[in-house]
């Protein structure tokens, strides 16, 4: 079935959303560090983001990252990594779990595992659900009623795949 949802204005939606959840990280002492919504977990002095959200063909993705200081070949830790995301309430929506090099100039040594969900925005924003809502809350404007539905899905989620995401790497041990 053919959608009319635009998935790249729903993710540009979603990066603002995730700029207002950075803030929280922020507001609760967390330093920022340059280059996009980055935040220095303070307890593990190690850097996490929220990447840009991706649009799909059927839908969107949340990308969350986090240093990865293991030799790629370890295979060891990489499983270990996976079994402790896929313990999340919200595993069922992992689209992939990707290990890269760094993209800054000079850092490529560096490695960073990137946790990427799927958002069902088809399911999230079908007309049904639109309507649904608009007569539950009394609004008419569909924009705003876009804009709450996802930010009351999207910030709790996102919110609590990051704080899984940020104890695991706390406690992941050579």
């Amino acid at each position: 079935m053919k959608t009319n949802i635009n998935f790249k204005l729903i993710s540009e939606e979603i990066n603002q959303i995730l700029s207002g959840l950075y803030g929280l990280y922020i507001s609760d002492g967390r330093p920022t560090k340059k280059g996009g919504l980055r935040f220095l977990d303070v307890k593990s002095n190690k850097t996490f983001g929220f990447e840009k959200a991706r649009e799909t063909d059927t839908g969107n993705l949340l990308v969350l990252s986090a240093p990865y200081y293991f030799p790629l070949e370890n295979t060891e830790i990489k499983e270990k990594l996976e079994t402790e995301l896929r313990k999340s309430k919200n595993s069922g929506l992992i689209f992939e779990i990707w290990i890269r090099a760094s993209r800054d100039k000079g850092k490529e040594d560096r490695n960073f595992v990137e946790v990427k969900y799927h958002i069902p925005t088809e399911e999230l924003l079908s007309d049904d659900k639109l309507f649904e809502y608009a007569e539950k809350h009394k609004i008419s404007d569909s924009k705003k009623i876009i804009r709450q539905i996802l930010r009351e899905y999207v910030e709790p989620f996102a919110k609590q795949e990051m704080d899984h995401l940020i104890e695991i790497i706390r406690n992941l041990k050579k």
